[in-house]
């Protein structure tokens, strides 16, 4: 069965910041009507791009493993929640791991007028949220996570409609504030509402 919204978690820590935040979204879009599955990047076995050339000249990846699983996953949802922690002032490995290996869904395109454009090669779009997370920095961390995020949704069709952004999370976790949590939650019914009204004009 494919979800209308799968939830991407680049923590290695399940039921921690990221993991909690991501989840909490999730059961809001949940209660919307739609389905979601959630995914735990560091659960799966991605390795990395080889940056061979292959899926310039072909509609796929040459390399066989668990990407195949959240390949399936991206073409059919119509929104995604992409979190992850901060880790030396970046996203985390597996969530790189993951976007380097998205490189397929862009088409690489020169005009004549010298112009290089990125579009996307899927044509179904899709809404995106960002769920962002750094223990001990101010919010200017996750300034170049969010340019990649971005990068990452342009070659998956989608728009980046919402973000949340916890910092502080040495000092205060997730766990401990309900008001983030419930922030979390009340983004996801949103989330799920504006892909309901989106694509119900598609049809």
């Amino acid at each position: 069965m494919t979800a209308d919204v799968i939830g991407l978690v680049g923590s290695p820590r399940k039921k921690a910041n990221t993991d909690l935040l991501v989840q909490k979204i999730l059961e809001g879009v949940e209660t919307t009507g739609l389905r979601v599955q959630k995914f735990y990047l560091h659960d799966l076995q991605i390795l990395p791009c080889r940056y061979c050339g292959y899926c310039r000249n072909h509609p796929s990846c040459c390399i066989q493993d668990d990407m195949e699983i959240l390949y399936a996953a991206v073409e059919g949802c119509r929104g995604l929640v992409v979190g992850t922690p901060t880790f030396y002032g970046d996203i985390t490995a597996q969530t790189k791991l993951f976007i380097d290996r998205c490189y397929r869904y862009v088409e690489v395109v020169l005009h004549p007028d010298g112009r290089v454009t990125f579009p996307s090669r899927l044509t179904s779009r899709r809404l995106g949220m960002m769920v962002g997370v750094t223990g001990s920095f101010g919010p200017e961390t996750f300034t170049k996570q969010i340019e990649v995020i971005k990068l990452l949704f342009n070659d998956l069709n989608a728009e980046l409609v919402d973000q949340l952004l916890y910092t502080g999370t040495d000092f205060l976790p997730v766990k401990d504030n309900p008001e983030i949590l419930t922030l979390a939650w009340n983004k996801g019914v949103t989330l799920g509402q504006r892909i309901i009204q989106e694509f119900s004009r598609e049809r």
